[in-house]
C-alpha cells in the first residue's frame, strides 16, 4: 500500500514524508533481510531477529507496549476448562519465565495481567503467578481431573509455534496431554470467534488505545474472544463501574480491582502469558521513528537523511 503526503493535513510541522510505501510480510526474518538488503527502508521485527538486527549494524528502537502473549480458551470445546480449578492450575503450570528466555529471547515481561506495568489500569500489588506443576497436579485432582484430559492447542504457522511446543511440554507433566497444531493467520480468527472450532490457542493481543476496548473483547460475554462467554459477576460488575466512571484517578483503581479480580479467579477465556515488547528496525538514513504504547507505527515526525 502507497500513501503520500496530503496537502491539506491539519499538522503541516509532522508531514516530514513526502510518502510511505508499506510492505506487509508476514515472515519477519525475510522483513529483517529486506531492510538489511536496503531494499525496505525499516520494519517491525520480531523477538528472534532483534539480535541479529542489532548485530547487522542497524538502528533498532524497542519497547513495551498494550500487547501481550496469551492463550484463549473455549471452554465449550473442553469442559475441563470451565472449572476454575483447573484454569489456575494451568496458569501454575506455565513456566512463564523459561517462555520469555527461550522463546522469546529474553526480550519479553512476565505477566498474568492484560495491561503492562507502568499503566494505569496495571495493578502493581497483584503478584505474578509462580511456577507450581506440584500445586497445579493438586488442583486438577481436586476438580476431578487426576488422571488428565486432553486438549488442542492452536497457533499460526510459523516461528510461533515453538511457543505452542514448550507450553504443550509443560502441560503434559502435570497430565494435560496437549496436542499442537497450526492454522493460517487468516483463518484464525473465523475459527475462533465464528466458527468456535479451536479449544485453546496462543496469540498475540496488540494494543487498543482503551483498556475498555480489551476487557470487552477478551473478557466480556459477547466479545469475540470470549466465545464460551464466561465471565464472573464480579468481572462484569467492575467493569461497568470503570466504563460509567468519569474521574480518571477513580477508574484506575476499579481498573486495578479488575485486574485482580482476573488473577484470583483466573478468566475462562484468557491465560495471560507475558508483555509483548514492540521492535522496530532501520537503516541509517530513517530519523524519528518512536515506540508507541498502541503498538502501531506512527510516521508524524518521522524524516529520511542522505
Amino acid at each position: 500500500m502507497k500513501v503520500k503526503k496530503f496537502d491539506g493535513y491539519w499538522n503541516p510541522a509532522a508531514q516530514t514524508l513526502g510518502g510511505v510505501e508499506m510492505i506487509y510480510m508476514s515472515d519477519s526474518t525475510a522483513a529483517l533481510n529486506a531492510i538489511k538488503s536496503g531494499s525496505a527502508d525499516a520494519g517491525q521485527v520480531r523477538e528472534a531477529e532483534l539480535d541479529p538486527a542489532k548485530n547487522a549494524g542497524l538502528n533498532v528502537i524497542e519497547g513495551f507496549d498494550l500487547g501481550f502473549g496469551n492463550i484463549g480458551l473455549n471452554p465449550n470445546l473442553q469442559p475441563a476448562l470451565k472449572d476454575e480449578k483447573v484454569r489456575m492450575a494451568i496458569n501454575l503450570a506455565i513456566n512463564r519465565q523459561e517462555l520469555v528466555d527461550g522463546i522469546l529471547f529474553g526480550y519479553g515481561r512476565v505477566t498474568n495481567q492484560p495491561f503492562p506495568k507502568g499503566y494505569f489500569a496495571h495493578n502493581d500489588a497483584v503478584e505474578n503467578y509462580p511456577f507450581d506443576p506440584n500445586k497445579a497436579k493438586s488442583l486438577l485432582a481436586e476438580a476431578g481431573y487426576a488422571n488428565g484430559f486432553d486438549l488442542t492447542l492452536t497457533v499460526v504457522s510459523g516461528p510461533t509455534q515453538r511457543i505452542n511446543e514448550a507450553i504443550a511440554d509443560q502441560l503434559s507433566k502435570i497430565g494435560i496431554r496437549t496436542k499442537v497444531t497450526s492454522v493460517e493467520a487468516a483463518a484464525l480468527s473465523q475459527q475462533i470467534s465464528i466458527d468456535q472450532t479451536i479449544a485453546a490457542a496462543t496469540l498475540r493481543w496488540t494494543g487498543r488505545p482503551d483498556p475498555t476496548s480489551t476487557i470487552d473483547l477478551l473478557y466480556m460475554p459477547g466479545g469475540s474472544q470470549n466465545p464460551a462467554n464466561l465471565t464472573s459477576v464480579r468481572a462484569i460488575e467492575l467493569n461497568n463501574q470503570q466504563r460509567a466512571e468519569t474521574d480518571p484517578a477513580k477508574r484506575a483503581l476499579i481498573l486495578q480491582e479488575l485486574m485482580s479480580e482476573f488473577v484470583e479467579h483466573p478468566a475462562a477465556s484468557q491465560i495471560v502469558l507475558f508483555e509483548s515488547l514492540s521492535a522496530i528496525a532501520s537503516n541509517k538514513k530513517v530519523v524519528g521513528l518512536e515506540i508507541w504504547k498502541t503498538g502501531k507505527v506512527e510516521f508524524g515526525g518521522v524524516s529520511m537523511t542522505k
